[in-house]
């Protein structure tokens, strides 16, 4: 049986096909008297071969591309390839092969491209700064906001934005333009794949680094109230404090009242200072400071809420103002013993 060789695939076919059995590249014009696919070119893709009856149409990669091959074959390769769905998804396909071809390899992206990466990077960023940062403050819910921070990573990765899927809307946009020339435009506005990929990192790496710096030692966060300031917030740290001073005053009013779960579940802590101000400590504050041993309270404390120093189990012993009011599970589980003065 007489075979010619498809240049495009290197595979043989019965001479007189007009497409390759293999990669449906064009191998001779077509005319009139072409008739349907000869018995011949049949048996070559029939039940006696297994291995070739499976080969599908696949489409060229920038390697396997020829520089001459003309815009139509292009066209037709890609609308009747089988790896496809969607025509639009094929075009773009072809078109990246076809950038590629022309760069030699050289690893280089659209500037549309390059422009929407940044702009997920930068987005990605900020809201994976604002979750870890949401994470040291609410220290109590690690776990919640370590599910958002993945699910984030997660998005982000499979939102990626490349080449094929920028040529594929472009030429969907335009469906009667020669492709060719579009492309050779294109060409002539693309940017380095490496300086894109530094710029993306350096986004990344600012963020980290301000989140770092924002959080290596404990914050406190105090919030307006009818007299004075409250103790709204203490995040936790890259480097956190053993022994914790609440300052007297912020912003020239006195600190009057710590709200409830500001330090919940931070074991790094020792000892704390409570302000001379200091009125109301509210449900849940200190609770599960394990390792939370001394606490100075002012004798201007007037009342301790629920579970304020809950499963605070190294917390011996606690002096307090006679008309300070406690809670009865206040100090539950923690076995402290209560003086009065």
């Amino acid at each position: 049986m007489e075979t010619i060789l498809c240049p495009f695939c290197n595979r043989e076919n019965v001479i007189g096909t007009i497409r390759c059995t293999y990669c449906n590249h064009m191998l001779r014009e077509e005319t009139e008297t072409d008739q349907p696919m000869t018995a011949a070119a049949k048996q070559l893709i029939s039940d006696d071969d297994p291995e070739k009856e499976q080969l599908q149409p696949v489409p060229l990669t920038a390697a396997e591309y020829a520089p001459d091959t003309q815009e139509n074959d292009l066209a037709d390769q890609f609308a009747s390839s089988t790896k496809f769905t969607k025509a639009e998804d094929a075009a773009g396909a072809y078109a990246e092969a076809f950038l590629e071809s022309k760069l030699h390899g050289e690893k280089m992206i659209l500037r549309e491209t390059a422009k929407r990466r940044l702009i997920a990077t930068s987005i990605f960023a900020l809201a994976a700064f604002i979750t870890l940062s949401l994470m040291m403050l609410y220290h109590r819910s690690y776990g919640i906001f370590l599910v958002i921070f993945a699910a984030l990573g997660i998005g982000y990765y499979f939102s990626r934005t490349d080449n094929r899927a920028m040529l594929a809307k472009k030429m969907a946009s335009m469906p009667q333009a020669d492709m060719e020339n579009v492309m050779m435009s294109d060409i002539d506005r693309m940017v380095s794949g490496k300086v894109n990929n530094m710029l993306r990192i350096s986004i990344l790496a600012v963020f980290l680094a301000v989140f770092v710096a924002l959080f290596w030692s404990p914050r406190m966060i105090f919030e307006k109230g009818n007299s004075g300031y409250s103790l709204r917030y203490y995040s936790a740290a890259f480097r956190p404090a053993e022994r914790v001073v609440i300052p007297d005053t912020w912003n020239g009013e006195p600190v009057t009242e710590i709200r409830g779960n500001v330090f919940q579940g931070l074991n790094s802590i020792y000892s704390v200072v409570l302000p001379d101000h200091l009125v109301t400590i509210r449900a849940h504050a200190f609770r599960s400071c394990s390792n939370l041993r001394n606490v100075t309270f002012p004798s201007t404390i007037e009342s301790i809420g629920s579970s304020a120093f809950r499963d605070c189990t190294s917390l011996r012993k606690v002096t307090l103002p006679s008309g300070c009011s406690v809670n009865e599970r206040a100090f539950k589980n923690s076995n402290t013993i209560i003086e009065r003065k």
